[in-house]
């Protein structure tokens, strides 16, 4: 899984999540995020159960793959998915279903939480 937060022309958190199926997390703080530069961590593979699961419970491959508008300062929340073979990715701009910005602050909450990085580079 990669998520990522585009920026806006105010103080919009720019940054990007990977998610790897073996607990695997990089993380790279772009603008007004706490941490700047790349980072690494792992996860406990139960997350990474609690992650496919909420993939399932919110329908994700069934979200249509660009939600926009003519709108010019509005951050994008992007996030693609592979799971079993399958692959998707989702452009969130404009009019996103409750149900993808639910899943967007999960994974905000889960990995934003981690409390262990090692820095790689600024």
């Amino acid at each position: 899984l990669v998520m990522r937060r585009t920026p806006c022309y105010g103080k919009c958190p720019t940054y990007k999540i990977s998610i790897f199926p073996n607990g695997n997390v990089s993380y790279e703080g772009v603008r007004f995020v706490d941490k700047i530069g790349l980072y690494k961590s792992v996860i406990d593979l139960k997350k990474i159960a609690l992650i496919e699961d909420q993939i399932r419970r919110v329908d994700f491959f069934n979200f249509e793959e660009i939600y926009d508008a003519r709108v010019t300062d509005l951050p994008s929340t992007i996030i693609e998915v592979n799971l079993e073979g399958a692959n998707h990715k989702v452009i969130g701009r404009y009019k996103i279903p409750a149900q993808f910005k639910i899943f967007s602050k999960f994974i905000d909450d889960l990995i934003l939480g981690v409390k262990k990085w090692d820095k790689i580079i600024d």
